[in-house]
């Protein structure tokens, strides 16, 4: 029996939700890629721009910081990451990140489920 995940995800054939402070491209999920198994994606924060604070109940999340800077909190922790800086997020954890910086930050994003729920969050 074959796998039904597809081996590659091409650049462009993913959606990609958008969001006052920046964007989201996901890559690998169940409802993206058919993967249960992780949810994986590229997150875009404008210059000067911040997420809401939110959790995820079921799952952890490992963000990787691939260009420009990124402060996110940890519960009451304040953490300041440039690129090359990862962190991981706990389940349960409340988080946020912003951008400090003039130019947009790239960094991508993992959990480990397929099914990635958010809590407070801007509902994506």
């Amino acid at each position: 029996m074959s796998d039904p995940r597809p081996p590659v995800v091409r650049a462009g054939s993913t959606p990609t939700a958008e969001f006052p402070w920046g964007s989201i491209t996901w890559l690998a999920g169940a409802d993206v890629s058919g993967n249960e198994a992780i949810t994986f994606g590229v997150v875009e924060f404008g210059a000067g721009q911040a997420n809401p604070e939110h959790t995820h109940p079921n799952c952890d999340e490992v963000l990787y910081v691939v260009a420009g800077k990124l402060c996110h909190t940890l519960g009451e922790e304040v953490h300041e990451l440039s690129a090359g800086d990862l962190i991981q997020i706990p389940r349960g954890v409340p988080h946020r990140a912003w951008n400090p910086g003039e130019e947009r930050c790239r960094v991508v994003v993992a959990y480990n489920t397929g099914r990635r729920q958010v809590v407070g969050e801007f509902g994506r």
